[in-house]
């Protein structure tokens, strides 16, 4: 079997809107082997949602694909609406920023976790539960057969992601996506929950994608780290490599950005990136990240930014260390 999981050859996702085409995700290609857990990184607007929902083939019907995005060698988006539906749930699944949205508040956490496993054929509904009972114990839910019969609303926000991860894992997929896993989490719940993914990743017979702009979430739990910004990939590589000795301005800003914000002292002044992310539907001559970068130089004004790769991965960038 293949040890490539996951494949995107120079993809890219428009929206149809009422003034034209709005480009989300440009010309992405990159490949995320079995045993992985890929990063991506990047400030709110970059594309990184979207491209993580493109892995899953749950793009909003206004959204326009060109390129390739193979899952274990098929093609996502030559699949018809039921092939697709098919991955979904058996070898994808996700986990969600709000677990409170993606539960239904008014149903019991059992029918849930029952109907998750809807495509799994020849198992009766005692066994399913048997089976979400387990799961929950295994994702750090105590009293497991007790919490079946509970709703949504009388669990804890971190309770209701443990019980989304564990949705998400009770058919065995080769693909967990997971967007923002910790965001709409206290700091000390997050920690757990990160801590629980990294877990799971024996649970998961692939590999992992974290949709995140926590830069301590790469570092604690990714293999690879891809930054994006304005719908590309700026950066890519080992996440130790990535950030340890960055090659592009934009992952540099955006780690001395991290560090200063966790500097000593209660008056430290956080630090930031000047200028803000390109409107999509305004065409930028040259580098995206030209006009807000420090290290910028006369062709990063009129040449897009080339390719440079080194061992495991590459930077978009004309001055790339």
């Amino acid at each position: 079997m293949s040890q490539v999981l996951l494949e995107f050859a120079d993809f890219s996702v428009s929206y149809r809107a009422p003034g034209g085409m709005v480009p989300a995700v440009r010309g992405v290609s990159l490949q995320l082997r079995r045993g992985e857990v890929l990063g991506l990184l990047g400030e709110s607007g970059s594309g990184k949602s979207t491209l993580a929902h493109a892995m899953m083939a749950l793009l909003p019907g206004n959204a326009m694909t060109a390129g390739a995005l193979r899952f274990e060698g098929r093609d996502m988006y030559a699949l018809d609406e039921g092939g697709r539906q098919r991955l979904r749930g058996s070898r994808i699944a996700a986990v969600f920023q709000d677990p409170f949205t993606a539960l239904n508040p008014v149903v019991r956490i059992g029918r849930q976790l029952e109907a998750f496993q809807h495509q799994m054929r020849g198992i009766g509904r005692a066994e399913k539960w048997r089976r979400a009972a387990e799961m929950l114990g295994r994702v750090g839910i105590g009293e497991p057969a007790r919490r079946l019969r509970q709703y949504p609303f009388e669990l804890s926000g971190g309770m209701r992601q443990r019980v989304a991860i564990a949705a998400a894992l009770l058919c065995g997929p080769a693909l967990l996506v997971a967007d923002e896993p910790t965001t709409a989490l206290d700091a000390s719940t997050a920690r757990q929950i990160v801590a629980l993914l990294g877990a799971c990743r024996a649970l998961v017979d692939g590999a992992m994608v974290v949709v995140t702009h926590d830069l301590g979430v790469v570092a604690r739990l990714c293999t690879h780290v891809a930054v994006m910004y304005a719908g590309q990939v700026m950066e890519l590589g080992e996440t130790a490599q990535v950030m340890g000795a960055p090659r592009h301005p934009y992952t540099r800003a955006l780690l001395a950005c991290d560090l200063a914000s966790r500097g000593p002292g209660p008056g430290r002044v956080f630090a930031h990136i000047a200028g803000h992310v390109p409107d999509p539907r305004i065409a930028v001559e040259g580098c995206v990240f030209g006009p807000r970068c420090a290290a910028r130089v006369d062709v990063c004004g009129v040449v897009g930014a080339p390719v440079v790769g080194h061992a495991g991965g590459f930077a978009r960038c004309h001055v790339a260390a």
